[in-house]
């Protein structure tokens, strides 16, 4: 039995209990023979474990961050259950190193069968991004942290680490680099009619600056762009001869 007791000082500690009946055969009324232990401190560091168990457990679930184990050479590896809810898997489900592959993309297997084979033989720290893919064909992009742990002969032991959805991030790049591709593509075309219209065009901001024009207007007047270009359009050398125009 484990309790509390209270001390002379008015204090409370943790006690342990163990004892068994002895049974007398003179008659005597049986007895209980025992000791009590003073666990006071082994139950003050197993409440302060719980506390910051407890606190890593919300921090952990906060930020979604899944947690694998995995004792080397390689056979059952342990996941939490947001690394299996990373792989499409159960919580259940028993995991393998083959399992492992076999999740993974197809175009992503050999690079990440190489990051982790580094990790182990040269201590690198294993940082890599993959894809996972559905028994029905969806996908999300994981990015997956570790180390290598080794025993005192330097032999490679443990291979733990932890993993992420990074799935939103990688679409949120690849919406931008759609993006960046359509505005080039649209501003190579918008380049190629700018300079191969057969009228004088330019693009002048807000204030009036002269912020581009096409080789006609400026090959046909005998201009240079730094004459023109970063002006005031009323200034540069289209006007000179006409003080009204360049008022007007």
């Amino acid at each position: 039995f484990q309790g509390r007791i209270l001390r002379k000082d008015k204090t409370w500690a943790w006690v342990e209990f163990t004892g068994q009946v002895e049974d007398r055969k003179d008659g005597e009324p049986p007895r209980v023979l025992g000791t009590v232990l003073d666990i006071t401190r082994r139950k003050t560091s197993e409440e302060m474990l719980n506390q910051h168990r407890e606190r890593f457990d919300l921090v952990t679930e906060a930020a979604h961050v899944g947690f694998w184990f995995c004792d080397l050479p390689f056979d059952r590896l342990i996941w939490d259950n947001l690394v299996k809810e990373h792989f499409w898997l159960p919580h259940d489900a028993d995991v393998t190193i083959d399992m492992f592959y076999e999740r993974l993309h197809p175009e992503d297997r050999d690079r990440t069968r190489n990051a982790i084979a580094e990790c182990i033989e040269r201590n690198i720290p294993y940082d890599c991004e993959y894809r996972t893919v559905a028994p029905d064909g969806r996908v999300k992009w994981i990015r997956a942290l570790g180390h290598t742990f080794y025993g005192s002969a330097g032999t490679p032991k443990r291979f733990d680490g932890l993993t992420l959805d990074i799935t939103d991030r990688k679409q949120i790049e690849e919406r931008e680099r759609s993006m960046t591709a359509e505005a080039l593509a649209a501003n190579t075309k918008f380049r190629a009619v700018f300079e191969q219209t057969p009228v004088f065009a330019g693009i002048v901001a807000l204030d009036g600056t002269v912020i581009d024009a096409n080789r006609l207007s400026l090959e046909a007047c005998g201009y240079r762009a730094e004459e023109v270009l970063g002006r005031p359009f009323w200034e540069t050398g289209w006007w000179r001869g006409s003080p009204e125009v360049q008022e007007k």
